[in-house]
Parts: C-alpha cells; structure tokens; sequence
C-alpha cells in the first residue's frame, strides 16, 4: 500500500472516532438544562460514555514514544525508557483473563497430531499441563496461577489447524 493511501485511511479512522466523542455544553446550555430538569439525565449519559476516562497506559505511551524519539534525534545520550514496555502497562494482574489461541501450520513446519492434538495443545495451555515429557511441564493457566498466588486465571479457546 502506498504511505499516502495509508495516511488518508489513518486520517479517516481517527476523525470518524472524534464523531464518537462528546462536546462540552455551552455554559448557556447548561442553564436550559437546569431550568428544563434534563442535567442529571444529560450528565449521567455523559458519564456512560466514559470520555473523560483517560486509559491507563496512555501517559506512560506518550513518555515512551517522546523519549524514542528524542533519542532517535541526539537530543538526549542516555536511555531512559520505562521498563517493562508501555504495552504492558495493562496487562491485569487479577482476576479472569480470557486468551484467544489460534494454531498456525506453517508449510515448513507442520503440526504432527500425535504429539501436537488439538486436545493436547488445549491442555498445554488451559489444562494441567503435558505428560509426554519428562521433566515438569505445567501449562500457561497453572504457571500464572502459581506465579499470582492464585489470584490470575487464564480462561479461553484454542482454534485448530
């Protein structure tokens, strides 16, 4: 694709969710409001929406990537990005996390159903974990439990082939 076409889809995406968002009354406005006894009922829809919410990594995003690029142009010597990366600022660390697995078969590298089974890779990820080897091997959903003290718990479904 070329990078103009790209800018225009960005450009577009990024207006049309602007439409989504919600426009502070006039001060005007919010007199009529009062006087019509609609206020609570505007406000409460206002609130519903959530924009004034700000995500939780959004901050630490905006810091990485003006720190990336006041590297990138010699403006400062020194590394200072935050560790871990932005990206995982909101992985939860409680609670129910659902996981959508989808297996892949690469021509090169072609799944084997007897040690690769739809019923073994569930297991490997959400079950108990896998017998066929020798040393210890629990799946993801017990290593985040123990690795949490119980208090993560990875849910979900594996795609086939």
């Amino acid at each position: 694709m070329p990078i103009p076409f790209i800018r225009f889809l960005m450009g577009t995406l990024l207006s049309a969710s602007a439409l989504l968002a919600m426009e502070p009354p006039d001060p005007g406005m919010i007199k009529t409001y009062r006087q019509d006894g609609t206020l609570a009922q505007k406000m409460a829809f206002a609130k519903s929406l959530g924009n004034f919410k700000v995500s939780n990594g959004l901050a630490e995003h905006a810091r990485y990537k003006l720190m990336k690029s006041a590297m990138a142009k010699g403006l400062i010597a020194e590394k200072i990005l935050p560790t871990p990366p932005p990206a995982w600022k909101d992985m939860p660390t409680t609670g129910t996390v659902k996981v959508f697995t989808v297996l892949i078969d690469f021509p090169d590298y072609p799944h084997d159903d007897v040690k690769n089974s739809l019923p073994l890779v569930q297991g490997r990820i959400f079950g108990s974990g896998d017998s066929l080897v020798t040393a210890p091997y629990e799946s993801y959903k017990q290593f985040y439990l123990r690795s949490s003290y119980n208090q993560l718990n990875l849910t979900g479904n594996v795609m086939g082939w």
